[in-house]
């Protein structure tokens, strides 16, 4: 793991059936990030990218999914792309909203009948 990115992938471990998976602190772009999952199922992982989405609140950070997988084993991928400025705030807020979540469930998010 990169130096610079370190407190990010820290701060992302701490969220209970997360599991990064690969992070660089610099790309071309001038931006860093993480690749992660979450849960066991695409929709486990798409509930906590909205939440996450909805709860990040730093300049700087972008937060991105990839689905992947046949229909067999679906996946989704999802990514925080950080602009460098951003490194430090991001972890910070990531460990404060880790600690206020109590279980790996509470999303704030509602399932539709559909299940989107």
């Amino acid at each position: 793991m990169d130096e610079g990115i370190a407190p990010v992938v820290v701060a992302l471990n701490q969220f209970p059936r997360l599991y990064t998976t690969q992070s660089c602190e610099g790309r071309d772009d001038g931006t860093a990030f993480v690749w992660f999952r979450y849960g066991e199922t695409v929709h486990e992982a798409a509930d906590f990218l909205v939440w996450l989405s909805r709860n990040i609140t730093v300049p700087g950070v972008r937060v991105l999914a990839e689905w992947g997988g046949g229909a067999e084993v679906p996946t989704l991928r999802l990514e925080l792309r950080i602009a460098h400025r951003a490194i430090d705030d991001l972890a910070g807020r990531l460990r404060e909203l880790s600690a206020d979540r109590t279980s790996a469930c509470s999303c704030d998010t509602e399932r539709t009948e559909s299940g989107s």
